[in-house]
């Protein structure tokens, strides 16, 4: 009985210590890849953030009204923070949603003007640039995106998007608004 109880105790003795090894290797493995030396190897990670990076440049570039799109800006009325979009799948959320949008006419009134939402400018590959403002009216069930030609015009282009649209875009602009 004796010699068994010894057995067991050098058995969890050497379980002890192998789980000890094991998790002081993970420990070191993981703290080597937390540098952020510029000198240092590059780890595993870097090689994947690299792969995606990749696969972010070869997507298909998002076009709207026939023009590539390099970035869109939106800048929210009530706190004044920008967002910059330049990720492809970001990028087509805002177009996709407005081609697939009832398109209507918009009166600019005053009444319109004091309930902006945001403001978004899409900036093209070609150096030109279209300005729109953004409507987030039902917590965020129905989104309506009016195109300005001019900054003067009260008569703009209206994209009405579909609930479930709007419902995408509002949360992608959460953290602004």
């Amino acid at each position: 009985m004796v010699q068994e109880i010894r057995n067991n105790k050098k058995e969890e003795n050497t379980i002890n210590k192998v789980s000890s090894l094991v998790l002081g290797s993970l420990l070191i493995l993981g703290l080597a890849g937390c540098t952020n030396s510029p000198d240092s190897p590059k780890s595993s990670n870097s090689a994947a953030a690299t792969s995606a990076t990749q696969k972010e440049i070869n997507a298909t570039p998002t076009m709207f009204e026939q023009k590539e799109v390099k970035n869109i800006e939106v800048t929210s009325v009530k706190t004044k923070i920008t967002r910059a979009f330049t990720k492809e799948n970001d990028m087509k959320m805002f177009t996709a949603s407005m081609e697939h949008a009832k398109k209507m006419k918009l009166l600019l009134d005053e009444e319109s003007a004091d309930n902006i939402d945001c403001k978004m400018k899409i900036s093209y590959q070609d150096g030109s640039n279209h300005n729109y403002f953004i409507w987030i009216m039902d917590e965020g069930k129905d989104v309506v995106i009016g195109y300005q030609k001019k900054p003067d015009d009260v008569h703009l282009e209206g994209y009405e998007l579909t609930e479930d649209r709007s419902k995408q875009l509002a949360h992608l602009l959460e953290e602004i608004l």
